[in-house]
């Protein structure tokens, strides 16, 4: 591990929202023009010039500023970036919700975490469509638009009142997906699929939604929001009811924390 560095959370977390705005704002000029994208390896996963040309303002401006820092990026993943010798990593989504982008649907988000020694410290997400801040510092509570916001208080005595968030893809396990929505609807009778995992989290941590569930994910589509939603007072772990990480597989349960054990009972 390189030399230990101690930075200012709060100045850097208003740095975080100052490059998140700017990738997420140049991606908002762009928003329903943009007609050629690529295929990734997995083929439900698209990438345009866009996603690129976020993630280059972003990582630019972190470099210059924290020259010594790693980077885990989604579009330059396989760089060895994130290998750097440093205790700060920080983890990009440059646009998540690149399919929602693309096709004209305003749930896309830019995701910026920062983590120290493998655990986040700073969350900032930006959905530029609809002016969005969600922000947050581990023991510091979380924010939107710079006021503080907190889960729901509904729980399973609720029943109808109850609305959940579900990420899938169909492409991968389609009948245990549907198994696991299938149980999740029994008791919280109105599940949206938003296309967008940073969405889905920044709603449960706004107490929009009681619960979200994903099973297919990448550290840089949740490192930011799972600290917004715990600082907001909400609940966040693996399939197994683990505490989250930045070095858990993608099988992630978010809730308000008030039936979360229900939420581990139907995905078993």
């Amino acid at each position: 591990m390189g030399q230990s560095e101690d930075i200012n959370l709060k100045q850097t977390k208003q740095f975080m929202i100052e490059i998140a705005k700017e990738a997420g704002d140049m991606a908002k000029s762009k928003f329903g023009k943009v007609k050629d994208y690529k295929r990734k390896e997995e083929k439900t996963q698209l990438v345009s010039e866009v996603d690129f040309a976020a993630e280059k303002i972003i990582k630019s401006r972190i470099l210059e500023r924290f020259p010594d820092h790693a980077i885990l990026a989604e579009e330059s993943a396989d760089s060895g970036e994130a290998e750097k010798d440093s205790e700060y990593l920080w983890i990009i989504d440059p646009i998540d919700g690149t399919r929602n982008f693309l096709h004209g649907h305003p749930s896309f988000g830019v995701s910026i975490a920062l983590a120290k020694n493998r655990k986040v410290v700073l969350g900032v997400v930006y959905f530029p469509m609809y002016d969005w801040v969600f922000s947050a510092e581990k023991g510091n509570g979380a924010e939107k638009n710079g006021e503080k916001i907190h889960v729901s208080d509904r729980s399973l005595k609720d029943g109808s009142d109850l609305l959940g968030n579900f990420g899938c893809d169909f492409h991968k396990e389609k009948d245990e997906q549907v198994k696991v929505l299938s149980n999740l609807i029994e008791f919280v009778k109105k599940v949206r699929i938003e296309g967008s995992a940073t969405f889905g989290f920044c709603m449960v941590a706004d107490g929009v939604y009681d619960c979200y569930i994903q099973r297919f994910i990448k550290p840089w589509d949740f490192a930011a929001s799972c600290l917004i939603i715990e600082e907001a007072g909400g609940k966040v772990t693996d399939y197994q009811g683990n505490p989250w990480n930045i070095d858990m597989g993608g099988k992630i349960l978010s809730s308000n924390g008030k039936f979360h054990g229900k939420l581990i009972e139907i995905v078993k």
